[in-house]
């Protein structure tokens, strides 16, 4: 090999191995190589129908609420490993008008997931021709999620835009909002290796039909942290628990958050309340981590 080639080739490696360390730096605000890491990175979840009897039985369907869990609901990744892609319950909206759930899915060569989030309008049965009733199983057509699914639209794609090796992001529905708008949705970021690196926040307005980062309540715990503790989160692992809308609000929702140090307990860093209309994050407590947040998407009864 000439000389030349080589030092083509330490360039690229130096380059890809760079990418690697840096890649989600300047989205979830700290550098994935800062130390110290945590020795078990937070990494969980479960996607689940809840136990126990349903809160709404409309035409024959039953409901449950989804947001049972407040801010523990999160797709199993393990699940995974024994194949390509994991559909996440349909979430129905309050008024029963919509449909929106994710996928992830995993590139074997190179243990690499990237997921979707889907919307879907609810198209109710029509009556039929010769005057028989419409059967229950008819309605729970309505509020299925298929393999082969026709109707519906991508609003929300995270982890193609590139090739990571082991790397993860997955979309995780936590909430509709009371006025069945809009959609609270988390996205997880990490390496299957290593686990969660952290939480970025996404918010899909179904009334206009966009989605947006949350990208304000990062910062200000950032800055909270280094102003009144000197603590600077950049140098740690530290990630964010989003509970869920605040009841009866459709712009403002609850986090928790979390720092996570190479060795003992994690640290607790405060409740948060965040307004995404006047783009502000207030501190609720530094104490007190249990908060009532609303449950609004139902999850229909198992097929």
């Amino acid at each position: 090999m000439s000389f030349k080639k080589l030092i083509i080739l330490i360039i690229i490696c130096l380059t890809f191995i760079t990418g690697l360390n840096t890649v989600f730096a300047g989205e979830i605000y700290y550098p994935i190589g800062s130390s110290p890491l945590a020795d078990e990175p937070p990494f969980s979840g479960e996607t689940f129908y809840p136990e126990g009897d349903p809160v709404v039985v409309r035409d024959g369907v039953e409901f449950w609420y989804y947001n049972d869990g407040s801010g523990k609901l999160n797709l199993n990744l393990t699940l995974l490993s024994g194949q390509y892609m994991v559909t996440s319950p349909p979430v129905v909206s309050p008024d029963f008008n919509h449909i929106v759930y994710t996928e992830v899915y995993r590139y074997p060569d190179a243990n690499q997931v990237v997921s979707k989030c889907y919307y879907i309008p609810v198209v109710l049965p029509k009556t039929h021709d010769d005057g028989t009733s419409i059967s229950m199983r008819e309605y729970l057509e309505s509020y299925k999620v298929r393999h082969d699914q026709q109707v519906r639209y991508e609003v929300l794609t995270v982890g193609t835009s590139g090739f990571y090796r082991n790397v993860f992001r997955s979309l995780t529905i936590v909430d509709w909002d009371y006025t069945a708008t809009r959609v609270l949705i988390k996205e997880h970021v990490g390496k299957m290796s290593k686990g969660l690196f952290g939480t970025i926040i996404w918010v899909y307005d179904v009334e206009y039909d966009k989605v947006f980062r949350v990208d304000t309540v990062r910062k200000a715990i950032v800055d909270y942290w280094m102003t009144e503790k000197d603590l600077d989160l950049t140098n740690y692992i530290w990630d964010i628990e989003i509970l869920g809308w605040e009841e009866y609000s459709n712009n403002r929702f609850i986090v928790n958050a979390y720092l996570y140090p190479s060795k003992g307990v994690k640290k607790f860093l405060g409740a948060w309340k965040a307004d995404i209309r006047g783009n502000t994050t207030t501190l609720l407590s530094l104490d007190q981590e249990e908060w009532s947040v609303a449950r609004n998407g139902l999850i229909p009864q198992k097929y």
